[in-house]
Order: C-alpha cells, then sequence, then structure tokens
C-alpha cells in the first residue's frame, strides 16, 4: 500500500513539473514579444524624434515666445512623449518631477531653478540630474 502512494505522489510531482515547465515557456515567449514590442516602439520614438534638417537660407534661432530663462537646443524627443519613458534616473527625480507637473518632455518649459529648490526631497545631486535630463531632451534650466 505504501508504494503505491509513493508512486501516486512521484506522478502528481511530475504532472505539476511538466505544467511548470510548460508555464515558463510561455511566459519566456511573453518576455521576447514585449521585448521585440518595446524595440519597435523605441525605433518607432526615435524615428518621429529625428530633427529635420534646416531649411535652405533660413536661420534656425530660439522661438521669441519662450522665457529667458529657458534655452532651446536641438530636440531629440517629442515634446508630448512620457519623462518616466526616458528612464535612467533615480526615483527621486521623478518624484521631484512630478511634484512640479514635469509629465511630458514639453513640460520642462515651465520648469525653474527656484520651484526645484523649493521641492521636498530635492538637493543639489537631484537638481543637476534633472538638469541633465532636461539637457537630454533638448532643455536648458538656468
Amino acid at each position: 500500500m505504501q508504494g503505491l502512494d509513493l508512486v501516486r505522489l512521484l506522478r502528481h510531482t511530475a504532472n505539476e513539473y511538466e505544467q511548470l515547465v510548460l508555464r515558463n515557456r510561455k511566459l519566456d515567449q511573453q518576455i521576447a514579444d514585449l521585448k521585440n514590442q518595446y524595440e519597435r516602439d523605441m525605433s518607432d520614438i526615435n524615428r518621429q524624434a529625428t530633427p529635420l534638417p534646416p531649411q535652405l537660407g533660413t536661420k534656425a534661432s530660439e522661438p521669441e515666445n519662450l522665457p529667458k530663462r529657458m534655452a532651446v537646443k536641438e530636440r531629440t524627443y517629442p515634446d508630448t512623449m512620457p519623462v518616466a519613458a526616458l528612464g535612467g534616473y533615480s526615483t527621486r527625480v521623478y518624484d521631484a518631477l512630478r511634484a512640479n507637473n514635469v509629465q511630458r518632455v514639453g513640460d520642462f518649459a515651465n520648469l525653474d531653478m527656484h520651484d526645484l529648490r523649493s521641492t521636498e526631497n530635492c538637493g543639489p545631486v537631484t537638481i543637476e540630474q534633472i538638469k541633465s535630463l532636461a539637457r537630454r531632451v533638448g532643455y536648458i534650466i538656468a
């Protein structure tokens, strides 16, 4: 009787193991699909963000309606792109940006140093990281 219980237990364990292997294969395929979709999305974003060449006979200049504290350089990301999608920065940076209503790349135009200095948990290192992020997307915070 005891031998039959052991055989039944081994069969049950083998079936569970096989189900886990099948589940893991499905998850691996889903991960690969997500990675491919991410790469396609990023290539679409990069293709859309490619700056246009300057027109012949025109001079690239700063728009006059921007505040003087912001200088604009060549943009590499669309203004509607979420800042959180950029990646590579600490949670503290994104929290400070969220506290200053900077959700999209174009929102950097409304950000100034006074607002950053008065933000909670936003010290000199965080401010430098925010300035670096702003430069990366085409804005310069003075």
